[in-house]
């Protein structure tokens, strides 16, 4: 949540998508209509479901590819394979 305010602060439209959480104070929205027309994707959690989203399938939604990866679980270089600019903000050991 802290994240995401931050962002909302800073001027950022926020959506979310997590097929773990059910509840949450944000709509949580299908992963298409999450990146849809987005310029970037930021990966909070280190849900196994997100290790293997497929990058090339995402950025056909997407205005820009650029990924921020703050759990350092993706696979960078499959995400740069398919046009993505990749940011790691975390080493996937500590809580943001």
């Amino acid at each position: 949540m802290r994240f995401i305010k931050l962002a909302e602060n800073e001027g950022f439209n926020i959506k979310v998508y997590d097929p773990i959480v059910k509840d949450f104070e944000y709509p949580i929205l299908s992963l298409e209509d999450a990146v849809k027309n987005s310029d970037c994707i930021v990966v909070m959690t280190d849900h196994d479901v997100f290790k293997f989203l497929d990058p090339n399938e995402i950025g056909k939604f997407m205005r820009n590819r650029c990924v921020f990866d703050a759990r350092n679980i993706l696979d960078h270089e499959k995400w740069k394979k398919a046009g993505f600019r990749v940011r790691v903000l975390g080493d996937g050991k500590n809580n943001i």
